[in-house]
């Protein structure tokens, strides 16, 4: 998860930025920030809300086909909110691959075979 905030006078927005591109989304994800003060309160606010994300638990989901994860999902752990994910077609199961890259939908697949908790470095 790449997140930023953007500054403008007296207000900032944080949020879920584009890994490249530093946008914010089009719709606000569930950890949006929004304040606006004095530079020592913008600076104050980014700074807790950096340090709230940092110390919350996030979690990798894997799906394991013969012995080889095909799927993996990024969460929050609490909350099970997805950050990312990804499908290597190639090591799915027979009836999912013939799918192909594009027509599997994670959250379709049912329980994960395993989650491994993550640690944050900041």
């Amino acid at each position: 998860m790449t997140v930023g905030v953007h500054f403008s006078r007296d207000k900032i927005v944080g949020d879920q930025v584009h890994n490249q591109l530093t946008t914010l989304p089009a719709t606000p994800t569930a950890i949006e920030l929004r304040a606006v003060g004095s530079a020592r309160v913008l600076a104050k606010s980014t700074s807790e809300w950096l340090r709230v994300l940092a110390t919350r638990g996030y979690a990798r989901e894997e799906w394991v086909h013969e012995g080889a994860v095909y799927t993996r999902r990024y969460v929050v752990a609490d909350t099970g909110e997805p950050l990312a994910e990804s499908y290597d077609h190639m090591r799915a199961p027979s009836a999912l691959a013939a799918k192909g890259a594009q027509g599997v939908r994670v959250r379709e697949l049912g329980s994960s075979d395993r989650i491994v908790p993550l640690t944050v470095e900041y």
